[in-house]
This record gives C-alpha cells, structure tokens and sequence, in this order.
C-alpha cells in the first residue's frame, strides 16, 4: 500500500523520521523541524500552525511599531511648539474662550498660578506639549494639600503697586474643582493645535463639592439683628435693613444710585452676576437721618462707607470732601439709603 501524502506545508527529509514544516509569510519561506514523527502527525499539524500564527503576529507587531514611529515623526514635523508662557494668549483668541470679563481675568489668573508652578518646579519643561500627566497630578497635589502655588496678592494702591501674600492655605473642593476645571479647559482647547494624544488634566479625578447647610434668618433673627444694628452701628443698620427687605447683595446696596430708585421699583443690575433685576417698592419709611449737615445718617457712617466703597474704587468716584470723605453731591448719587424699601 503507497504511502499516504503528507499534509500542505509538511515534509521528510531523507533518511531523517522527524517531520518537517514549510511556512511562507510575507512572501518569507521558513522552514525547520516540528520534532515529531509520521506517528504524531496531529501534533506535527498543530506545531506548524503555531509557528505561523507566531510568525505573523512578530510581523504585525513589527508593522506596529513602524507606524508609531512614522506618526511620531510626522508629529513632531508638524506639531506647532507652544511655550506655556504664551499658552493663554493663544487660548484668549479661540473663540470656545470667551467670557465675560471677571470671569476671563478669574480663569487667566488660575491658568496662570499653574504656568508659575511649571517655571518653578519643572523649568526644564518649557512648552506645552511636554506636560504630562505626573506635572498636572503633582500640581492638583499642591492645591490640595497647600492651596495655590503663588501666593501673592499685586494690586494696585495710587501710583504704586502693592504686593502681599494670600493668607488662605487651604483651599475647598469647590475652589479646587474649578482651578482643575479651568486648566483642564484651556488645555483640552490647545489641545488640537499641539496634537497631544490625551488631556492630562482630565485623567485626574476631582473630589465632591462640600456643601454647608444655610438655614434662612426667622423674623425673629432679623427683628434682633435690625435692634442689634441700630443700636450699635448705624452703618451696618442702614446696609442691614435695606438688604433685609430686597435681598440685594452688600456691594450691591452700597453701590445703589438714586436714578436706579423710581416711584414704583428699584432697578439695578447684581455685581456679582451682571444680571438686571426689579425689586417692587411697596412702602417708603424714612430712616433715620445723623443731622441736618449730612441727610443720611450719622457723619462718621458717611465717611466710613465713603472710604471703603466709593473713594477710587467704584464707577470711578474719588472722595472730594473734607478728611478723605466724598462730598455730598457724589454721596447723595451713590447710596440712597435715606428710605427703606419694604415688600
């Protein structure tokens, strides 16, 4: 009986009884013994498979591997280089950026404490692509356990420029989330242009926002704090009693003006949120008045809310009076709390 043939990509050598398997793979013939028999030919089978399977996923790995390497030439070809010290310039012009303006000068100042931390402690990193993720994870570390890097505060007092140091060293979760939220924005908005894989920022976890229960003031607190008031400051009486009974926020109140108080309503627009509102007024009760020479209250309230809300600061006011105080024609415009608006 002739010998039956062998299996596709199997052979004997003469004079040899082992098996001998034959693969070609991308156009590569190889060869080589499988270590059984004609009696273990199932075996042989399975070896010359393995061999193959093997081979071709060296060839795709290898191909792999090539790839990357071309795309990451090709990036750094074409890759535009930012320095971190012009990353917010150029994350200002995009369009997803705009924002009002306290927002804008809130989020290039918590852009900025980063790109300071960077300089310090990393000033072999100099442009944005080479951030990686254990700067960003080292940075959000520093928020948490110390608060911001750079702690000081430049304004401006005059004609001369002041520079203290922020006091606070720890910061809420809420503080924290919104810096790593605004970091996280500026990058994932560069992120296109530098071509980077993955945004650094957003493989950090960001803890719960704390939030405090705020229970609303009785009638009774506020009748014992109105009495308190009167008695004690006349100041904050006048501040107390007008935001008691329109719910506008202190800036706010002491930046009223009489042309935002009609017959009928008051209309204003919140610092805080630049949104308009219109506070029905329903009684007028005067309140009471410090002297004949000043209308409002008592002269030392006048000064004092004189020099701390309106000399320089606000809507341009500088105070013109005697000792430092604002004269009456600018404290008449600015904080009509000779009534109380009551609902």
């Amino acid at each position: 009986m002739p010998d039956q043939p062998l299996p596709r990509g199997l052979y004997q050598r003469s004079g040899s009884p082992l098996l001998y398997y034959q693969v070609i793979v991308d156009g590569k013939r190889r060869r080589g013994s499988t270590g059984y028999g004609l009696g273990q030919l199932d075996e042989a089978i399975a070896f010359r498979n393995e061999v193959k399977e093997k081979l071709r996923g060296n060839r795709d790995a290898d191909k792999t591997v090539k790839r990357a390497i071309v795309r990451q030439y090709s990036r750094e070809l074409h890759t535009v280089r930012i320095s971190l010290a012009e990353t917010w310039a150029r994350f200002a012009a995009k369009p997803s950026a705009q924002a009002g303006p306290k927002q804008l000068k809130a989020s290039e100042s918590y852009w900025g404490d980063f790109v300071k931390f960077m300089a310090d402690r990393y000033p072999q990193i100099l442009h944005l692509h080479d951030v990686s993720h254990d700067h960003t994870q080292a940075y959000v570390r520093q928020l948490r356990t110390s608060g911001r890097w750079d702690d000081r505060v430049v304004y401006a007092r005059g004609d001369r420029t002041v520079t203290n140091s922020h006091k606070a060293k720890h910061l809420s979760n809420r503080t924290i989330n919104v810096r790593h939220g605004v970091c996280q924005h500026v990058y994932e908005t560069l992120r296109r242009d530098i071509d980077a894989p993955e945004n650094p920022f957003a493989l950090i976890a960001k803890p719960d926002n704390e939030y405090s229960e705020r229970d609303a003031f009785s009638l009774d607190d506020l009748r014992r704090i109105a009495v308190c008031a009167e008695k004690t400051n006349a100041l904050v009486h006048h501040i107390f009693a007008v935001g008691a009974n329109t719910a506008l926020r202190e800036g706010n109140i002491c930046l009223l003006k009489w042309r935002e108080v009609g017959a009928d309503f008051i209309e204003t627009v919140q610092l805080k949120t630049r949104q308009p509102v219109r506070i029905p007024i329903l009684l007028r009760i005067p309140l009471k008045v410090g002297s004949d020479s000043d209308p409002w209250w008592t002269p030392e309230s006048s000064r004092r809310l004189s020099g701390r809300c309106l000399r320089g600061v606000h809507h341009g006011g500088r105070g013109t009076g005697r000792n430092g105080g604002s004269s009456g024609a600018q404290r008449r415009s600015a904080f009509p709390l000779l009534y109380m608006v009551s609902f």
